[in-house]
């Protein structure tokens, strides 16, 4: 090879180096470039196909409760008609019928009966003394609503007695109806009934 031939295959060399390094120079500019932070008040470039793409709705559960199973179906119906899931379930209730106001056993029953003759004197009528297992208990009445309970009571206390106002209650038959799906759409569901729902507890959790 001749002296030129050589020179011309060194400078050759030499520019291949040279192209070499300022392409790596860029190359790694660049990424670093990609990997580093974005300032805070610089908005995140999204996909055309990214930014068409709907969000997932964000999802609800609702528990209503129910008196009788003829309208906890009948709301299911209607709950699945609109597009939401709807589950059944039976609930141990008690309902109260009542409320008994009576005066706690006496000594004796001679104290008892004094005591309903007091009460007869002050205008509190129907009242009698009690056998059995509350022997010597004075029975002052059993009212449907707390309010007149209350007033009994009072009455009584006036008096100087300690009366008690008990509930009665039965069991009743309950039926808890939950209800899932879309949150908006099952806002709707209960305000058009105006039904008043109670966030759904996870099967085997308590209140307590």
């Amino acid at each position: 090879m001749s002296r030129a031939a050589l020179r011309i295959l060194v400078l050759v060399l030499a520019l291949a180096n040279v192209v070499a390094f300022l392409w790596l120079q860029r190359e790694r500019a660049a990424r670093q470039a990609a990997e580093a932070p974005l300032p805070p008040d610089v908005p995140r470039l999204r996909l055309l196909a990214e930014a068409r793409r709907p969000e997932a709705a964000a999802r609800a559960c609702r528990a209503v409760a129910v008196a009788g199973r003829d309208r906890a179906r009948a709301l299911a119906r209607s709950a699945r008609a609109a597009g939401l899931e709807a589950e059944l379930g039976r609930v141990e209730a008690r309902e109260v019928t009542g409320y008994w106001v009576y005066l706690p056993p006496f000594p004796d029953r001679e104290a008892a009966r004094e005591a309903v003759r007091r009460l007869a004197e002050a205008g509190v009528r129907d009242v009698q003394v009690l056998g059995g297992r509350r022997a010597n208990a004075v029975s002052l009445g059993l009212f449907r609503n707390r309010a007149l309970a209350e007033r009994r009571r009072q009455q009584a206390a006036a008096l100087g007695y300690e009366p008690v106002v008990e509930p009665r209650a039965r069991r009743a038959e309950r039926w808890r109806v939950e209800l899932r799906g879309e949150a908006g759409a099952l806002d709707t569901f209960l305000r058009a009934r105006r039904l008043e729902g109670a966030p759904c507890v996870p099967a085997g959790t308590g209140s307590g």
